[in-house]
C-alpha cells in the first residue's frame, strides 16, 4: 500500500489481522494492536482489507433485508454491487468504485 491512499482510522491488514492506522510517516505508519504495544510498520508490508457484511458491520453500516442492501446513513452497498458505493441524494443514487475498506472509509469522510 502507498501512504497517499491512507488516512488516520483507517482499517488495514498486517500479518492476517486487521488494524488501526494511528498515525503516518514519511516511510511508515503506526498501527494499533491492541493490548500489544504500537507498531511501526512499512506501507509496503500492510493490505488493504476487502469490503464484505463483516467489514461493513464494523463501519455501522446495517444491512437491510427488505431492500438488500447495506446502508448508513446517506451511503449504500447493494449486494449485487459490493465493488461500488452508493450515495444517496433524494431519489438518485450515485454509485462510485470503492473495493477496500479503507478506501470506503475515506470516501464517506470526504461525503459527510
Amino acid at each position: 500500500m502507498e501512504a497517499k491512499e491512507l488516512r488516520i482510522g483507517n482499517f488495514v491488514e498486517y500479518k492476517g489481522q486487521i488494524h488501526i492506522i494511528k498515525s503516518l510517516e514519511d516511510e511508515f505508519c503506526e498501527i494499533d494492536r491492541g493490548f500489544q504495544s504500537v507498531n511501526y510498520i512499512p506501507y509496503a508490508d500492510l493490505k488493504p482489507l476487502g469490503i464484505n457484511a463483516d467489514t461493513l458491520s464494523r463501519l455501522n453500516f446495517e444491512y437491510n433485508e427488505t431492500l438488500r442492501l447495506y446502508q448508513f446513513d446517506k451511503f449504500e452497498f447493494r449486494l449485487e454491487k459490493m465493488d461500488e458505493v452508493g450515495i444517496v441524494d433524494g431519489c438518485e443514487v450515485t454509485y462510485a468504485p470503492c473495493k477496500y475498506v479503507h478506501t470506503l472509509q475515506n470516501f464517506i469522510a470526504d461525503n459527510k
